[in-house]
């Protein structure tokens, strides 16, 4: 019998779990109006901020007036009606009342209005007692936005991103709005470069801020918990991010260098502090990325076994009698364009030359590296091999 009756109640308990269940988003705000108008009434105002934003026209405000017991006719008050105080934009109609007329709900307009910033308003409620005096109180109204919010980028890092290493790179937000606390809860990375299809970035993480904030990566995101907060008014905030780059993105970013044409987009995610969820996106940031020290010491010895493979490939056909006229042709063009490339280096690199005028030529360019370790490689062992036969007095 007991097992029959506990069956039944656990039934009954699964049931009510599968009915609806209402979430933080659902709940509206409601405030107490203050102060008390008289000792017999309690009365609030309640609204769903999430729906308060700029465009809606249809947000609906309830007034409930709740007696606290049997009210004397000298203590009646009847609920005349609700407007604006700061924003004549704002218009407010009513729409209904419950049946014992405690609950009054009306529909609050927020126009889709360009000159309508995203911040505190205030709505004056008016009560009428027995002798028709009016009695005011307000109701605080807070608006935002869901076509783009007031987080305003100030500055991002300043340091040149290194191709397969960890660079420090910091995001410097500032928010604008007058009365809203906002709370940044992701931040999207991505970063590309014409002469490179794919993004740039393999992964990022963010230096420990020690504020009680966690942090949580998913490719190139990054996930605040509870989220991290920037002051109303003007007060900025600082995130603090490890950028860690692919060490070859591209075969043409190798060959031409990223120069200026790296551009690096930010997606924030953020809420305003009502219930309201905010993206912002700031792209065309520039960034200079270069390669890594590595990579370059890497590129400089290839291009210099290279060059010495030539060369002794060459001089090895040439004792053998195997080298023909193509072959001679071969080298001498060669010759011609590995002097240009050098010449073009002499120059420091910055001439803009009509055959050249796609490669950005730098010393931190693996592609000039390489072809500074092909030359010297095909130019220094000729000159070793005349000081080494100096030294042995070989004349042959």
């Amino acid at each position: 019998m007991r097992l029959r009756a506990a069956l039944f109640l656990l039934s009954v308990l699964w049931l009510l779990s599968l009915g609806p269940t209402a979430t933080a988003d659902d709940r509206p705000l409601t405030v107490t109006l203050s102060p008390q108008i008289n000792s017999y009434y309690s009365v609030k105002a309640s609204y769903l901020e999430k729906q308060a934003y700029i465009g809606n026209r249809n947000l609906v405000l309830t007034i409930t007036m709740n007696s606290t017991g049997v009210v004397p006719e000298s203590g009646r008050l009847t609920l005349a009606g609700v407007e604006s105080f700061d924003e004549p934009r704002i218009k407010i109609t009513h729409i209904g009342s419950g049946g014992d007329g405690i609950e009054q709900q009306f529909r609050v307009d927020i126009p889709d209005d360009q000159a309508l910033a995203p911040r505190l308003y205030k709505l004056t409620v008016e009560f009428r007692d027995q002798k028709q005096t009016r009695i005011q109180r307000q109701v605080d109204l807070n608006v935002g936005s869901q076509r783009t919010g007031k987080l305003r980028l100030v500055e991002t890092g300043r340091k040149p991103l290194i191709l397969g290493e960890r660079t420090p790179f910091t995001v410097r937000l500032a928010n604008d709005y007058s009365d809203y606390t906002v709370s940044i809860k992701k931040i999207a990375v991505n970063l590309s470069a014409e002469n490179s299809p794919a993004d740039l970035i393999e992964g990022l993480e963010e230096v420990h801020r020690g504020d009680g904030v966690q942090a949580s990566v998913s490719g190139n995101e990054i996930t605040f918990t509870p989220g991290v907060s920037i002051d109303p008014g003007g007060a900025q905030g600082q995130v603090n991010l490890l950028l860690k780059l692919k060490s070859w993105p591209s075969l043409m970013g190798w060959a031409t260098g990223y120069g200026d044409d790296t551009r690096l987009t930010l997606d924030v995610t953020y809420d305003d502090g009502h219930e309201r969820t905010i993206y912002e996106s700031y792209s065309d940031i520039k960034v200079k990325v270069r390669p890594g020290d590595r990579l370059l010491l890497w590129t400089m010895l290839l291009g210099v076994l290279a060059g010495t493979f030539i060369k002794f490939y060459l001089e090895y056909l040439r004792k053998k009698g195997g080298v023909s006229r193509k072959g001679v042709a071969w080298f001498v063009a060669i010759t011609v364009v590995v002097g240009v490339v050098i010449t073009i280096i002499a120059w420091a690199g910055e001439i803009q030359i009509t055959a050249f005028k796609d490669i950005k030529l730098s010393y931190d360019k693996p592609s000039v590296i390489f072809t500074i370790g092909l030359a010297g490689a095909l130019s220094g062992v000729h000159y070793m091999q005349k000081l080494l036969k100096k030294l042995t007095g070989d004349g042959s």
